[in-house]
């Protein structure tokens, strides 16, 4: 993604395999410089439709591709050379987030700067038009995006959090997450729950039920900035500056460890 003109690009590898999209790794929550590129290994036409119920190894479900946030996916029909599939170009837009793939669409954030709030985009996987669009407004230009199981999840600064049909783009439920001020991390949801991190007095963690929007449970952290839950099979991890990392049990975000480095 071109941060002067907000663009997305997508690149063909014209060898045999599976129809699948990959993300290339991205440093940043959100593309300042540069682009960011989605690489496909196709035969013949079109790609194929994805699902809700496909293996999550072959989508990019958050910041960094997966729940671990390795940012790494392998696949052996990846072959170089690429072919410039197709560019997508966002109004107004000067910074425009990792990209979410899942079925069959690529979503995508785009900041509107120099106005605050950003908007969440559906793009079609296949050519890279825009299916459909949300408005995300909230203070300053920062938003990001999760999915799971048919749903687009999307945090503002001021800690809204939303969730979109991945499929026609219709609100299913907002949420107002309370006691923080300064929401900086890209979400994580599995299993039925989306973790969030926010900040301003020390920091929290919550965990929010991804039919309902209710709350599951809260725990605080001595910070809560910049740091996107990470998933094992059965925890969740946040880490901090000033050396702190802490570990609790899914859903109920039970407390199992903190880490404190004071040297």
């Amino acid at each position: 993604m071109n941060r002067r003109i907000g663009s997305t690009r997508v690149l063909d590898a014209g060898n045999r395999g599976r129809r699948l999209v990959r993300a290339l790794t991205l440093g940043g929550v959100r593309a300042r410089v540069g682009a960011l590129v989605f690489v496909a290994a196709v035969v013949g036409g079109g790609l194929p439709a994805a699902s809700a119920h496909a293996d999550t190894a072959d989508l990019a479900v958050t910041y960094q591709i997966n729940v671990a946030h390795s940012g790494v996916q392998t696949d052996g029909s990846l072959i170089p050379p690429l072919s410039h599939r197709w560019t997508a170009a966002f109004p107004s837009s000067n910074a425009v987030s990792y990209p979410v793939i899942a079925d069959g669409k690529v979503f995508v954030t785009a900041s509107e700067y120099p106005n605050y709030g950003t908007h969440l985009y559906a793009l079609d996987q296949a050519d890279g038009h825009v299916l459909w669009s949300q408005a995300i407004p909230g203070t300053y230009d920062f938003s990001a995006a999760a999915y799971d199981a048919g749903r687009v999840f999307v945090v503002n600064f001021n800690g809204l959090l939303r969730a979109f049909d991945a499929g026609t783009g219709a609100e299913l439920w907002a949420t107002q997450l309370r006691g923080q001020s300064a929401f900086t991390s890209p979400p994580t949801a599995a299993n039925g729950v989306v973790y969030v991190g926010g900040a301003g007095s020390a920091g929290t963690v919550y965990a929010i039920d991804e039919t309902t929007g209710a709350l599951l449970a809260a725990k605080f952290v001595e910070n809560g900035d910049h740091s996107s839950p990470t998933l094992s099979d059965t925890s969740v991890f946040v880490a901090y500056a000033c050396n702190q990392a802490y570990g609790f049990s899914q859903s109920s975000l039970a407390f199992l460890w903190q880490l404190l480095d004071i040297l």
